[in-house]
């Protein structure tokens, strides 16, 4: 896959793919959230990430580890909660580990307070986009 981000617009409020990165040097394949993951946008987000994870495996380039950045992100519901999980699990059947980066956000209080952060992983908070 070659380097840089690709735009993916969508219609407000749904969440807004800004794009999808695998640098080399990070072997991981990151999707920018931003907006609102809830019942009417998580189709297309569980969509687009099963979309890319089948093309990397037709490439036989399958990436290590997912980066899901939700640092852009204003909400998410329950439906956006299950999507997280539901994608965690989809990686880990292929080997491939997931990990968030949402900074200090809404998204990550809300993940705190019912329980689910401690079942994903952080990424790495230095690497800036």
């Amino acid at each position: 896959m070659s380097e840089g981000r690709l735009a993916y617009p969508l219609t407000p409020p749904r969440p807004i793919l800004v794009g999808k990165n695998r640098p080399a040097e990070q072997s991981a394949l990151e999707f920018v959230l931003s907006g609102e993951l809830d019942l009417s946008s998580v189709p297309e987000l569980l969509h687009r990430l099963t979309r890319a994870l089948q093309l990397a495996a037709l490439a036989r380039d399958t990436p290590p580890r997912v980066v899901l950045d939700l640092r852009r992100l204003t909400f998410i519901d329950a439906a956006g909660i299950q999507a997280l999980l539901a994608i965690r699990r989809r990686c880990a059947a292929r080997g491939i580990s997931l990990s968030l980066r949402f900074g200090n956000t809404p998204v990550r209080r809300t993940l705190s307070a019912v329980g689910i952060s401690e079942l994903l992983e952080l990424a790495d908070e230095g690497i800036e986009r």
